[in-house]
């Protein structure tokens, strides 16, 4: 009986990080235009700022879960990468937002072919011409697609999810 309850137990721990891991898009905030970094309580410029993050503190990740208008909500929390410290979101009941233009990713494994004209393995490769590694920037996600256009605004095409290195302190695999 004990066993049974563990099992259970487990398995409901365990539902939420799954639903979360398939709909969230990992990043790391890139915003270099002040001292700090807003989060927002709603989608757009004008929105009350719920917290702040010192942009010459550290690296940030998040999981981005959903965009409306180039604005993507964070999931659950922040996370600073050189402190190996959670940060707990706070200052709002309406939900966490950022720009898409200060959240980006990188691509892991090989930096060619990984871009698609469709959501799909099936669809055109966009051919992509560009020296070291590519930082690019989400702009909607389809299941296990997410769209992105390469920083220079040069390319815009879809990748799948399991090829973003969201790690801003080292390059991936």
């Amino acid at each position: 009986m004990m066993k049974k309850i563990l099992l259970l137990l487990a398995a409901a721990l365990l539902l939420p990080v799954v639903a979360v891991a398939q709909n969230a898009v990992p990043a790391y905030i890139i915003d270099s235009k002040g001292p700090v970094t807003n989060i927002r309580t709603a989608p757009r410029a004008n929105a009350k700022v719920a917290m702040t993050l010192p942009t010459d503190k550290g690296s940030y990740e998040v999981l981005l879960c959903k965009v409306k208008n180039g604005w993507w909500k964070i999931e659950e929390s922040i996370y600073e990468a050189e402190e190996n410290q959670e940060i707990k979101l706070h200052g709002s009941k309406t939900g966490y937002w950022i720009h898409s233009s200060i959240v980006a990713f990188g691509v892991a494994g090989e930096q060619e072919n990984f871009l698609r004209t469709k959501p799909s393995n099936k669809a055109k490769r966009v051919k992509v011409s560009h020296t070291g590694s590519i930082l690019l920037h989400p702009l909607a996600v389809s299941g296990k697609w997410v769209k992105v256009v390469t920083d220079d605004g040069r390319y815009t095409g879809w990748m799948l999810i399991d090829r973003i290195c969201s790690n801003s302190l080292t390059t991936c695999p």
